[in-house]
């Protein structure tokens, strides 16, 4: 309790930590001069810590993060994009695509880890599930359950197709 004696609410604490955390997240400078390599590393950065500190999601979704090193991330994330060649307004949606795309990812890779470790959901909806692939109305979903699918690959991968979309549009 006498943490409160320097923070006086739990919101500044939390804003706090999550600043803490945000460093990790800034890539080390000079960053890449090409615009995809740059935000390549600044996503696969992010995805690692937020793996390593998956809270930070909830968090984030609660309220905006404008600490020091939040601002220092997103800061990395405009020159980046902004290294395309495009207006601010675009380099801001370049970002916010990237950004959506890796929240998304990180949020279905954690109910997958949960999941994996008995927390996720329990026995009903799996016994659900199993008897709905075994039941071959759904032949696809039961061929993609069945494969392996390697989660640093899968991430990169699509994180390339959204890339490349931006580069078709965008791109030199």
């Amino acid at each position: 309790m006498s943490l409160y004696n320097h923070i006086e609410r739990k919101e500044d604490l939390l804003d706090l930590m999550f600043d803490e955390v945000a460093q990790q997240m800034v890539v080390d400078e000079p960053l890449p001069e090409d615009w995809r390599e740059a935000i390549t590393a600044i996503a696969q950065k992010e995805r690692e810590i937020l793996l390593r500190h998956p809270w930070m999601v909830d968090l984030a979704a609660r309220r905006p993060q404008v600490g020091p090193n939040a601002l220092k991330h997103g800061e990395q994330s405009l020159a980046a994009a902004c290294r395309l060649d495009v207006s601010m307004k675009v380099a801001a949606h370049i970002v916010t695509a990237v950004d959506r795309y890796m929240t998304g990812y990180f949020v279905r890779e954690r109910l997958l880890r949960d999941k994996q470790d008995g927390q996720g959901e329990g026995s009903v909806i799996e016994s659900y599930m199993r008897e709905m692939l075994a039941s071959a109305r759904f032949p696809y979903l039961a061929r993609a359950s069945e494969e392996s699918v390697d989660s640093q690959e899968s991430f990169e991968e699509g994180l390339g197709w959204l890339l490349d979309g931006i580069e078709r549009q965008y791109g030199r």
